[in-house]
């Protein structure tokens, strides 16, 4: 009997401890598998935001083609009307050598007129490819994880939709309540403009009066001079309004048009001051 239990010892000792490393070994296998998926799910990710910032190249590169290409085409129509009042043009089709300038670019304008649909084509293959794209990405973003739709959203909105915000102007109907503000929240001294909203006299707005050239902005104080305190208008303005660090914002006027409170364009813009409102019979 001493002899067989000391035997059944001695074979279930080394099991256990087989087992035991076995267990060990397949827990750290299961780690290392945990670790790898979770690394390459990060991976994943970070493919996924240098994808969105390539997109977000891609797209404002397309804007800058579009733009060149409309220019382009503007250049062209007008390189040909140049050459065509110098007389240094080929005569256009239909025209003959008697006939005056004035029927040299009526033809002129209808041989351009009947390749219109070249033009158009020109204008809207890149627009319509775009579409497409766009619409195969609209696809894609709704099949996302909900934390991929939020960067993307993220993404989107500080790289796209805020710089949109500085380049294509906005209206903003308001009543100006002070044109000759001031401030130095920043450091630097700039020059704003208040009012309250059109719509909803409890909410105030502040504007700056600065350049903006690439929108053909080049006469801040004409600008200026076109405001009156108390008066009604609709301000066309890029930017926004920004009160945290490191820089305070403000959206710029770009222009401005007189409105009456109800919001309709007056026919003739007040070159003085609004008349004072009287004062009551006591004083």
């Amino acid at each position: 009997m001493n002899s067989v239990h000391s035997l059944d010892s001695s074979t279930v000792v080394p099991d256990m401890g087989h087992d035991r490393a076995k267990s060990v070994a397949n827990r750290l296998v299961a780690a290392l598998l945990v670790a790898l998926r979770e690394f390459l799910r990060f991976a994943q990710f970070a493919i996924f935001i240098v994808y969105l910032f390539v997109s977000v190249i891609g797209f404002w590169v397309w804007i800058l083609a579009f733009l060149i290409g409309a220019l382009r085409l503007l250049l062209k129509l007008t390189r040909h009307l140049l050459l065509l009042i110098s007389a240094l043009h080929p005569p256009p089709t239909g025209w003959t050598r008697g006939g005056s300038l004035a029927e040299r670019l009526r033809a002129e304008v209808q041989r351009l007129w009947n390749q219109r649909l070249l033009l158009y084509a020109d204008l809207a293959r890149p627009v319509g490819r775009q579409l497409v794209a766009w619409s195969h990405s609209a696809r894609r973003f709704w099949h996302l994880p909900l934390f991929h739709k939020l960067v993307a959203a993220v993404v989107s909105l500080g790289f796209v939709f805020l710089p949109l915000a500085f380049l294509v102007p906005r209206p903003h109907e308001v009543q100006i309540t002070d044109r000759n503000s001031f401030s130095h929240a920043d450091g630097s001294l700039r020059y704003l403009i208040h009012a309250v909203d059109l719509r909803d006299p409890s909410r105030t707005r502040e504007y700056e009066n600065e350049y903006a050239f690439y929108l053909g902005k080049i006469n801040p104080q004409g600008l200026k001079a076109a405001l009156h305190e108390g008066h009604f208008y609709r301000l066309w303005v890029v930017g926004i309004r920004w009160n945290y660090l490191p820089k305070t914002t403000y959206p710029n006027i770009v222009s401005v048009v007189e409105i009456n409170k109800d919001g309709s364009a007056v026919e003739t813009a007040h070159l003085g001051p609004v008349p004072s409102v009287e004062e009551p019979s006591g004083r």
